[in-house]
């Protein structure tokens, strides 16, 4: 149904008008399918600045600056020892791409989509998007790899000449 700001549920308005983010009014996420509970802890750890600039100022390679190549690992544990790794290191960097667009996005809403693309559970495989998470075993996981990925970085920072 139409909603009393212009928008339809769920929809982007055609309207470009009503996609640009209203003066005093936070940057939304959009939901990507049952996510929710995601959007809802990334909003909140976004608004504790504390949580906010450990992520922003995490000294995270770029993209066009790939982290040194490691030593080959020894057994398979070592090598998804590394895996793990490297995807929480790029979780770190997609939260800091969304959390710059939270901050300076004209628009009302950003697209999580990278961050949840890159967040692996326990078990290593992908976060199905859309599958109903209870919130608490999420925000486990969630915190779990990003401590991972911030220590990673800050690490191979301390050993960086």
């Amino acid at each position: 149904s139409l909603r009393s700001d212009g928008g339809m549920g769920g929809v982007e308005p055609a309207n470009p008008h009503l996609r640009v983010k209203r003066e005093g009014v936070p940057v939304g996420l959009k939901n990507i399918g049952n996510t929710c509970y995601f959007n809802s802890l990334l909003q909140t750890y976004f608004a504790i600045p504390q949580f906010r600039d450990a992520i922003l100022l995490a000294p995270v390679p770029t993209d066009e600056q790939p982290a040194e190549t490691p030593v080959p690992p020894l057994d398979a544990g070592d090598a998804a020892k590394a895996l793990s790794e490297r995807t929480a290191v790029q979780l770190v960097r997609e939260l800091q791409k969304l959390f710059v667009l939270m901050t300076i996005s004209n628009r009302r809403h950003v697209d999580p989509s990278p961050v949840m693309q890159k967040l692996l559970d326990a078990s290593g495989n992908p976060v199905a998007v859309g599958n109903q998470q209870d919130v608490s075993e999420f925000k486990n996981i969630l915190l779990a790899r990003v401590e991972e990925g911030l220590a990673a970085v800050h690490a191979r920072a301390s050993d960086t000449p």
